[in-house]
């Protein structure tokens, strides 16, 4: 099979710091938005029509910073507590 390249605006970091609360970001809301999806993809495009309409409604960038900080920590701190 043939992979084809796309380039798709999506939301940015601001600062040098944030690039893995990014990552996480988009692999919670590509993971999650995809499922759905994946069944309906079809060899016209349509995953790149879903990429294109979806990128830029997905967060915004300032949700990242303020929101996915608390996630991770409150994460990191129940698998503290489930292992200690």
């Amino acid at each position: 099979k043939e992979v084809v390249c796309k380039r798709v605006d999506v939301p940015h970091q601001q600062n040098g710091s944030d690039c893995g609360m990014f990552v996480l970001e988009y692999i919670k809301r590509f993971v999650r938005d995809m499922i759905p999806v994946e069944r309906d993809v079809q060899p016209d495009g349509s995953l790149h029509s879903w990429l294109e309409s979806t990128s830029s409604s997905w967060f915004r960038a300032s949700d990242v910073t303020e929101r996915g900080r608390s996630e991770v920590r409150s994460l990191l701190l129940q698998l503290w507590h489930l292992h200690h």
